[in-house]
Formats: structure tokens, C-alpha cells, sequence
């Protein structure tokens, strides 16, 4: 082999390289890789990664007050009432949540989180796709397209993250689903 092209195929290795590890090491930095995260520390019980990735007290608490504001219409009685025990319930789900996790039957877990599950739509959804919508410094908002089966008919989610010291990202918010 000639010395030219031996250093046209070592800078095309190179070049390749590069490109791979840039696109690998930029990737896993990003908001749908940590959703990717997020599934994977489900499926592998892994409570600490979850705990890392989202921040249940904010997420169950943003789905509290967007109850209250939908179910409490200007009864301020009832509203104050479903205030009280925001911090009860919240601390209820977190724990909740967190025994399904831990549970090896993906349909197990407590009353109280398997009626969540139902009321959010999600028991028998599977991610069709997921795509960062909007990303301002440190804050992202990432659209989820879940797959209903049953109904054959998809729901998109928008995700509040924010972005974490290490690089990875924080899910914070969940809104209500859009057809």
C-alpha cells in the first residue's frame, strides 16, 4: 500500500472515530436519552437512577394542583380543603411509586398507585416516540407520544427537564395529554 493512501485511510479513520464519539458522547447528554434512562431504570428496578432522573415531588405535585384548579372551580372551601392534604397525598404517591418500581410484577404496586396509573392513562401505553421540543439553557420540554393499545390511538405528553450538574436530565413537570 502506498504511503498517500495509508494516511487517507488513518485521517478517514480518525475522522470517523471522532465523529462517532462526538455523536455518542453529545447524545447521552440529552433530554430523550434520559427518558431512555428513565424506562430503563423501571424495567431494571433501579430506584436511585429514577430518583436521580425525576423528581417526583415537583411532577406529582404540578398533577395536584392542575386537579385542584380543574375539580375545584372557584370553591375556594374545596380548594383549601385538597390543599391540606397535598403534602400527604404527594408523600403517598412518592412512596407508591416507588414500591411499583421496586416490584418485580409490572402490574403490582399499591391501591393507591394502581388508580393513579388508571387515571393517567398510562397502564397498557408504550413510548412511540419522543422529540425535544423546545430546549432554553437549562430547561427543555420534551413531547412523548405514547401508544394507547387498547384504543389504538396516540396521546402526546409534554416534559418539563431540567438539566442537571452531571449533564443527564431531570423530568419536573408532566402536562396533561394532547391527542
Amino acid at each position: 500500500m502506498s504511503g498517500k493512501l495509508k494516511t487517507v485511510l488513518s485521517w478517514t479513520g480518525i475522522f470517523l472515530i471522532a465523529g462517532v464519539l462526538y455523536y455518542f458522547l453529545y447524545y447521552i447528554k440529552t433530554p430523550e436519552y434520559s427518558i431512555g434512562m428513565i424506562q430503563i431504570a423501571i424495567e431494571n428496578h433501579d430506584t436511585d437512577t429514577f430518583d436521580k432522573l425525576v423528581d417526583l415531588r415537583q411532577v406529582y405535585s404540578g398533577i395536584f394542583d392542575d386537579e385542584i384548579k380543574a375539580n375545584a372551580k372557584g370553591n375556594i372551601n374545596a380548594a383549601g380543603f385538597l390543599m391540606a392534604f397535598k403534602s400527604l397525598a404527594i408523600n403517598q404517591y412518592i412512596d407508591d411509586t416507588k414500591q411499583a418500581i421496586l416490584s418485580t410484577d409490572k402490574y403490582n404496586g399499591t391501591k393507591s398507585f394502581r388508580k393513579l396509573q388508571n387515571n393517567s392513562g398510562y397502564k397498557g401505553s408504550k413510548v412511540s416516540s419522543v422529540l425535544t421540543l423546545k430546549k432554553e439553557g437549562n430547561i427543555a420540554i420534551v413531547g412523548v407520544v405514547m401508544l394507547e393499545e387498547s384504543e389504538d390511538q396516540k396521546y402526546r405528553y409534554d416534559l418539563t427537564m431540567r438539566k442537571l450538574p452531571d449533564g443527564y436530565w431531570q423530568l419536573i413537570t408532566v402536562s396533561k395529554p394532547k391527542d
